[in-house]
C-alpha cells in the first residue's frame, strides 16, 4: 500500500468511527484526528517532490446539499465554504441544489465529513437553542435561525483559521518556514487547477444581512461548544 492510499485509508477509518459511534465526545475526537491527519499530510515533506514527478490530480467533485430553501442553503453553502477553505479545497455555489467542490481526494472527504459531522451538531443545537428562545423573543422564526446559523458559522471559521495558523505555524517551526511554503505551493497548485476546471468562475458580493442579536449570540455559543477542534488528551498520540 502506498503512502497515498494509507493516508486514504487512515481517513476512511476515523470517518467510519465518528459516524458509527454514539459517544459524541469520542465521535469529534476521530473527526478532529481527521483533520489533523490530513493538515500534517499537507504540510509535510512528502510535498517536497521534484515537480517533474506526478502529484495527485485536483479534481471537481458535484456535491447534492439536498436543501429545501434557499435560506437552509445559503448557511449549509457557507459552512461548507469556510470548511473548503480551511482543508486546501475550494467551493463554488450554483444556481441548484447543487455546489462544486474543488480539491485533492483525501481533503474533498475531510471536507464533506467535517460539513456532515458540524451541520448536524448546528441543527440540534439550533433547535434547542430556538426552543428556548421563542418562550420570550418576539422575533420569528425564520430570522432567529438565520442569525443563529451566521452566528455560528462565523465562530466556527475563526477557530478553523486559527487552527490552520497553528499547523502551519508548527511545521515552519520544524523546518525553517516550510510550513509557509508548502501552504503557499498548495493555494497556488489549487488556484491554477480553479482556472482550468472552472474557467469562467467569478466572485459574487454578498449584500449586508438584517440579523436577531439574540439568535446571533446563540449562534456564536454553539459555534464555541461544538466538539470539533476540542484538544482532546489522545490526539496527537494516535497520530504517531
Amino acid at each position: 500500500m502506498s503512502g497515498k492510499e494509507k493516508i486514504i485509508d487512515t481517513i476512511t477509518k476515523l470517518r467510519n468511527l465518528a459516524k458509527d459511534n454514539a459517544n459524541p465526545d469520542e465521535a469529534a475526537n476521530a473527526v478532529a484526528l481527521m483533520q489533523d491527519l490530513l493538515f500534517r499530510h499537507n504540510l509535510s515533506e512528502d510535498d517536497l517532490k521534484d515537480e517533474l514527478e506526478k502529484v495527485d490530480p485536483y479534481e471537481k467533485e458535484i456535491i447534492n446539499l439536498g436543501v429545501s430553501s434557499p435560506q437552509s442553503k445559503a448557511w449549509k453553502v457557507g459552512l461548507m465554504n469556510l470548511l473548503a477553505m480551511n482543508n486546501f479545497c475550494k467551493l463554488f455555489n450554483t444556481h441548484t441544489k447543487e455546489v462544486w467542490l474543488i480539491g485533492q481526494q483525501e481533503n474533498r472527504m475531510v471536507v464533506k465529513y467535517l460539513y456532515d459531522f458540524l451541520s448536524k451538531d448546528l441543527i440540534r443545537m439550533g433547535k434547542v437553542a430556538w426552543k428556548e428562545a421563542k418562550v420570550s423573543s418576539y422575533v420569528t422564526s425564520t430570522l432567529w435561525k438565520k442569525s443563529f446559523f451566521q452566528g455560528a458559522i462565523n465562530t466556527i471559521n475563526i477557530r478553523l483559521r486559527e487552527q490552520k495558523r497553528h499547523n502551519i505555524a508548527v511545521a515552519d517551526a520544524d523546518g525553517a518556514g516550510r510550513g509557509t511554503a508548502l501552504a503557499l505551493k498548495i493555494d497556488n497548485a489549487l488556484r491554477d487547477a480553479t482556472q482550468v476546471l472552472v474557467p469562467r468562475s467569478k466572485v459574487t458580493k454578498t449584500r449586508g444581512q438584517r440579523l436577531d442579536s439574540n439568535g446571533y449570540s446563540a449562534g456564536v455559543q454553539a459555534g464555541n461548544n461544538t466538539k470539533l477542534n476540542q484538544e482532546l488528551p489522545n490526539r496527537r498520540l494516535a497520530l504517531t
